[in-house]
């Protein structure tokens, strides 16, 4: 019974030390702590102001045209993205900020 718990405290001891390399491979290398960027994910240069422009003509558009989608379909965009925008799941990029200018 003592050999099967010591050998058990082992393995747990053997597991949290392979957490904790791997925690420390994953950890963020930048000097503000915040984490690395997700792959595929687009990353926007924008301004506040700028940012806040666009998410205002997406709104006010969506208000006179009276859906998310047709927004979308003005855009030629998915309204998924525009509705990503709106729960700030996502930041609009300057590729957006152009087309909203162009069409809206």
């Amino acid at each position: 019974m003592w050999l099967e718990l010591l050998e058990y405290a082992e393995r747990v001891e053997t597991l949290r030390q392979e957490r904790a390399r791997v925690s420390a491979v994953l950890k963020s290398k930048r000097a503000d702590g915040l984490g690395h960027w997700p792959a595929g994910k687009a990353r926007s240069t924008l301004t506040l102001p700028e940012r806040a422009r666009v998410i205002r003509k997406l709104r006010k558009a969506t208000v006179d045209l009276e859906s998310v989608r047709a927004v979308a379909r003005t855009l030629e965009i998915s309204d998924r993205q525009i509705r990503r925008i709106f729960a700030g799941e996502q930041q609009p990029t300057e590729w957006l900020r152009d087309l909203v200018d162009a069409r809206l």
